[in-house]
C-alpha cells in the first residue's frame, strides 16, 4: 500500500446566498494522502434515465474528524463517504465512499 495520492475532505457548512439567504456549502478542510482503489461499479436504469455508480475505498492515515456524510474529491470526481472505518493497530482510516450525483 502507497499513500500516492492526493484527495480533499469536504464538510457542510453555513453559508449565503447571493441574497443573502442561509445556505449549506461544501468547504474543503483537509488534502490528505491516500491509497485510492476503486471497489466496484455498476449501471442501472432508474426513472427512465441511465445511471452509474461507483464504489471507492481510500486509505489516509489515522483520522477522527472524518464521518459518514462528508465528501471526498478525487480527480475531478467527488464521492459521498458512507463510513470511516478505524484500523487501529495499522494507524490508517479506510473511508468507505459512492460516486455523488451532481
Amino acid at each position: 500500500m502507497s499513500l500516492n495520492e492526493r484527495i480533499g475532505l469536504q464538510k457542510q457548512v453555513a453559508g449565503q446566498g447571493p441574497t443573502g439567504q442561509p445556505i449549506k456549502v461544501w468547504q474543503q478542510f483537509a488534502k490528505p494522502w491516500a491509497d485510492a482503489k476503486s471497489v466496484s461499479g455498476r449501471q442501472f436504469t432508474s426513472a427512465s434515465a441511465d445511471q452509474s455508480e461507483v464504489t471507492m475505498t481510500f486509505k489516509v492515515r489515522k483520522r477522527r474528524d472524518v464521518l459518514a456524510g462528508m465528501r471526498v474529491t478525487h480527480n475531478g470526481q467527488t464521492f459521498e463517504v458512507v463510513a470511516p472505518l478505524q484500523d487501529a493497530p495499522r494507524n490508517f482510516t479506510t473511508l468507505m465512499c459512492k460516486s455523488v450525483k451532481s
